[in-house]
């Protein structure tokens, strides 16, 4: 069998099992296979120069007889090749060009976004990467504590490589020889991965890191090999490192953000203490954290923002907060920029697993960062908020609710003083999404309304305050009606009710958008669909019907508005948060009269009559002027 035989081999039941829907071919996988060879060899011979231009002129101790080294150690590129790449390498050296040389050689390896995607493969951009690192505030006298520090998914090695550069600060300042200082990198540093050519290439990259204190040393100096860093899945075998005393100081990460198809993974039962639904990589790589560091150690993550406040994660959350105190966050509000063309709002957590007994003066307080997308970090000072108000409590386990602006926090707690919120109201209220998946029906789609077909509305239909039907780009669709029939006849909805966008192209600003089905609709369509892009609230009772004006009035509003995006991350608006959304329920009958006006409006007019249904908001809730400023500014 080839190599690139032996790599389709190996890769492709580790893609079966973690590449959801994008699982690649046996073609691409191996066209991808001769990159990586391509890849490796050049960076070897970088190091290889590297090395030589500190003196170090012994014969580099690169591939090893383990597996993935025997992938790609087999290859001898040609004289003039080897040439080439030498002199391209020398040129690095000599600009001191090492580390953005291996970044740019890396990043340019990989270009093609879907097959990164399927492999998992988004690395961590350098002030980031350093930005993790200095939120686990290593010990400065790490060398003498025999730390152990792992990442679980190390990728290109980017983040141990910032471990590595603080380590050897560290040693320097406290003047720790060379040698001992080459020792303990090699014992302390642990990285795993799935990838043969990420472990080699977070191993290359540990090694280009060790150079710049090589320079006058009077020490015999062995080049680490760093035999921590293995190819191996430590989801599927967590043992070796979940005893209750934990094994590592410190956990860093920027794990995969991917769902799983539950019939691939075997080992889910391991993580069912935080799975609800369907389960993430990023949230077994978390758990898999807390359960392998020590008491005490600390653990940095790179992550979605999904993990706020949404149902999936809820035991995850609870989780956490039992085991763990949340010492920083930082926020990224760029929609796109953090990973060259991810749409994936992220941020980054650091928590501290909680010792037994706790320490007598444990703090209490979050450091909490917002950042555009991370490029600012290096200067970007810090708000000092108390936990509990960060994790605000649910029996769902705690919202996390950030933002680096005080005057927020006093908002929340202004909105939530003595509200109610809808999932305390399911006696009154049914919140539940539409359901009807047009492009699962397509045989029942119709373009006009027949005898035996029914409106089908969808999210066009919603604009806040506004109902519109039908909406003529859906009729050219052919897709504004859908017929009756055994398969779609349970998802029937009937009556007046609130729909509320599912999705919106936003993730700041005004993000909720709702309005209510009007009576004249309900008169002359007694029974529609609505879509699963959708989400509706309905009464339950006819005493509640009076009060889907008010509320419609509530969810359009600046104020609400300004609460949802404290705590939520993304641009989707699940059932469950709409269930967490405070309610001055006892106040919402006195915005009917100006719901029923907006909608109706269009223009200038509308926009003036919604700006003083807002002023009323702010006048219920006595906002100070500071407030209200905010307010609009965030809400525009």
């Amino acid at each position: 069998m080839t190599q690139a035989g032996r790599y389709w081999e190996y890769i492709h039941p580790i893609l079966g099992r973690y590449g959801g829907s994008s699982v690649l071919d046996e073609k691409v996988l191996k066209e991808r296979y001769w990159t990586e060879l391509a890849l490796l060899h050049l960076l070897v011979t970088l190091v290889e120069r590297g090395l030589a231009w500190h003196g170090i002129d012994a014969a580099f101790p690169f591939w090893t007889s383990r597996f993935e080294d025997q992938l790609y150690a087999w290859y001898e590129p040609t004289p003039r090749l080897d040439e080439e790449m030498r002199n391209w390498a020398e040129r690095q050296v000599e600009d001191n060009k090492l580390l953005q040389a291996f970044s740019m050689v890396v990043g340019r390896a990989f270009p093609e976004k879907e097959t990164r995607r399927a492999l998992g493969e988004f690395y961590t951009p350098l002030p980031i990467a350093q930005h993790l690192t200095d939120s686990l505030q290593i010990e400065a006298n790490w060398v003498a504590m025999r730390i152990k520090i792992v990442d679980p998914a190390s990728g290109s090695g980017s983040l141990l490589g910032a471990i590595e550069r603080c380590l050897i600060g560290a040693a320097l300042a406290n003047n720790i020889s060379v040698h001992q200082t080459l020792q303990q990198l090699s014992d302390a540093l642990h990285g795993f991965d799935v990838q043969p050519c990420a472990v080699l290439l977070t191993r290359l990259w540990l090694m280009l890191g060790i150079l710049p204190i090589l320079d006058g040393s009077d020490d015999a100096i062995t080049i680490p090999s760093f035999p921590n860093v293995r190819l191996l899945d430590p989801l599927a075998e967590p043992d070796p490192y979940w005893d209750p005393s934990g094994q590592f100081d410190y956990v860093i990460a920027n794990p995969p953000f991917s769902k799983l198809a539950r019939n691939r993974v075997a080992f889910l039962d391991r993580y069912g203490d935080i799975i609800y639904g369907q389960p993430n990589l990023y949230q077994l790589f978390l758990w898999w954290a807390v359960r392998a560091v020590k008491p005490g150690g600390r653990i940095a993550f790179l992550m979605p923002q999904s993990f706020r406040s949404g149902l999936y994660f809820h035991k995850l959350r609870q989780q956490l907060a039992s085991n763990c105190d949340l010492q920083a966050v930082t926020l990224f509000t760029s929609r796109i920029g953090i990973f060259n063309g991810v749409d994936s709002p992220l941020m980054t957590i650091t928590l501290q697993k909680r010792p037994s007994p706790l320490p007598k003066a444990s703090r209490n307080t979050v450091a909490v960062r917002v950042s555009p997308d991370g490029n600012d970090l290096a200067g970007l000072e810090s708000l000092t908020v108390a936990r509990e108000k960060v994790l605000r409590a649910h029996s769902y386990g705690p919202i996390w609710c950030i933002s680096d602006q005080r005057i927020d926090y006093d908002l929340l707690e202004k909105v939530y003083a003595g509200a109610t919120q809808l999932m305390d109201l399911a006696d009154r209220f049914d919140v539940r999404n539409g359901g009807f998946v047009w492009n699962q029906h397509k045989s029942v789609l119709q373009p006009e309304a027949r005898a035996d077909a029914v409106p089908l509305l969808s999210a066009p239909s919603v604009s806040p305050f506004q109902f519109n039907f039908p909406i003529e780009s859906l009729v050219k669709k052919k897709r504004q009606f859908a017929l009756v029939t055994p398969q779609v006849v349970e998802l029937l909805r009937t009556g007046s009710s609130i729909l509320v966008k599912r999705t919106t192209p936003k993730k700041r600003g005004r993000r909720i958008m709702a309005a209510l089905i009007p009576e004249e609709f309900i008169s002359d369509s007694p029974a529609f669909f609505v879509e699963n892009h959708l989400n509706i609230i309905e009464a339950l009772c006819d005493d509640d019907l009076a009060l889907l004006n008010g509320l419609v009035g509530w969810l359009n509003s600046r104020l609400l508005n300004f609460v949802f995006h404290v705590m939520n991350g993304t641009s989707h608006i699940s059932i469950f948060e709409l269930n967490l959304l405070p309610l001055p329920i006892s106040w919402l009958p006195q915005l009917a009269n100006d719901v029923d006006e907006l909608s109706q409006m269009h223009g200038t007019e509308g926009s003036t009559l919604w700006s003083a249904l807002d002023r009323r908001i702010y006048d219920f809730y006595d906002l100070t002027d500071a407030e209200r400023k905010r307010v609009d500014i965030l809400i525009p």
